[in-house]
């Protein structure tokens, strides 16, 4: 009876100790990784949660970590993920056309074994959102642009004599890095059209989101973001237009003090972008000339490309307008409180 009574014991003793020791910890959040995806190496991270996933998408100059503090607002009912697109941050240069970095983000899904995401970004990412939309419908649940539709390039842009697009495109984040090549990057980009150019019949058949101000007409239907970006007081309404933000701040900075505006133009790594901006920061009358003709030739192709995006989606767009009269596509970092309930409200329908 003793023998039963100790093996007994000893039974019970071992069952605890195993089943205490084979108890799996808690994962920790956020996790951050580089996994190969099609042959190159490709930064991520996971921020966890359970459901329908996520994909985060960072526009240029950035990486997965500009989302470190928005994604895990996502998390309640959806498990998150921000990517690092090739030629970005940790993960190894690849094909930098909008067609390349879609087609990346969709293998990159199959490498995490996902086969449906709802998929988000801003500024550049616009075009990238809407390929995914157009060539994988069946890979995506939902899109969300946090900066209003567009992102895609018209040609009127680079048709401008004053090159003002293009050496706008040239000063930008991703252009004053030694890593990434900012004139390759533009010119890849450069030749993606969507369906919906080709076509009006082409309808895009996904619950989409998107942010756009309280007026009208807002950012480049105001006027050349070049002009903005060496402080002329022709953007004045638009500069304070901007909410309080780190981007209001620089923008304050290169129209209110001629020292910093000159900083700014002299850590331009592009030597032809550092001419023309020296000579546009200068000289008022090619201001005007550079103003005037934004309004002649860019701003009415704009319109019309707008037009056909906001057709193609049809009702299955909702559009929200934020009470500012200035949408960046930043929200998400800089005052996230914006957005964050209407993204939430936006994924229980397509949860």
């Amino acid at each position: 009876m003793k023998q039963v009574l100790f093996s007994l014991t000893l039974f019970l003793v071992s069952f605890i100790f195993f089943s205490q020791c084979s108890k799996p910890e808690k994962q920790e959040y956020p996790i951050e990784d580089i996994i190969e995806v099609n042959g190159l190496k490709t930064h991520y991270m996971d921020f966890g949660g359970e459901g329908n996933p996520i994909i985060l998408l960072h526009s240029e100059g950035w990486d997965a970590t500009t989302y470190k503090d928005f994604a895990p607002l996502l998390t309640g009912n959806n498990h998150v993920y921000s990517i690092t697109r090739p030629g970005y941050g940790k993960s190894e240069k690849g094909d930098y056309s909008v067609e390349g970095q879609g087609n990346h983000i969709i293998a990159f899904a199959d490498a995490l074994e996902i086969d449906q995401a709802i998929f988000m970004g801003n500024s550049s990412q616009t075009s990238e959102l809407t390929y995914l939309a157009e060539n994988f419908p069946g890979r995506v649940a939902g899109l969300v642009y946090f900066s209003g539709l567009g992102g895609f390039n018209i040609k009127e842009l680079y048709e401008d004599p004053t090159n003002s697009f293009e050496m706008y495109s040239r000063v930008g984040p991703a252009s004053n890095t030694k890593d990434n090549d900012k004139l390759a990057i533009d010119l890849a980009r450069r030749s993606y059209k969507p369906h919906f150019f080709q076509s009006d019949s082409s309808i895009i058949q996904i619950p989409t989101l998107a942010f756009v101000p309280n007026k009208e007409e807002s950012g480049i239907m105001l006027g050349p973001p070049s002009l903005l970006y060496i402080g002329s007081r022709l953007m004045d309404s638009v500069r304070l237009g901007f909410p309080e933000s780190g981007l209001r701040d620089f923008l304050d900075g290169v129209a209110l003090d001629s020292t910093f505006r000159q900083e700014v133009i002299d850590e331009i790594q592009d030597t032809d972008a550092k001419e023309y901006y020296t000579r546009l920061a200068n000289d008022t009358t090619f201001q005007r000339e550079v103003y005037q003709i934004h309004f002649d030739l860019v701003l009415p192709a704009i319109k019309e490309a707008g037009e056909r995006h906001y057709n193609a989606f049809g009702e299955n767009l909702r559009q929200v307008q934020l009470d500012i009269p200035e949408v960046t596509g930043y929200e998400y970092r800089d005052n996230p409180d914006l957005i964050i309930d209407h993204i939430l409200k936006f994924l229980e329908t397509v949860n």
